[in-house]
């Protein structure tokens, strides 16, 4: 599984550049830029499914994460 899978040190490369980056540009997916976007040690621009863009989806999601960890994140 190792030749498919990050390391936690990769896996956190791609949320580092995100935040990090003056690059970066908010609303973007950023991942993994080696095979099929799925693991490497360079991070970029990724592609996001249209599910991943699904913004209702995106709502549910919130809102269920706010309910278990029981922070209300309004802004």
């Amino acid at each position: 599984m190792k030749i498919m899978l990050n390391t936690p040190e990769q896996g956190a490369i791609p949320a580092l550049q995100a935040a990090t980056d003056p690059e970066a540009q908010g609303g973007h997916y950023y991942g993994p830029r080696g095979l099929l976007e799925a693991r490497g040690n360079t991070s970029g621009r990724a592609y996001a499914t249209r599910r991943a863009r699904d913004e209702a989806l995106a709502k549910k999601l919130w809102e269920r994460s706010e309910e278990l960890t029981g922070i209300d994140f309004r802004i």
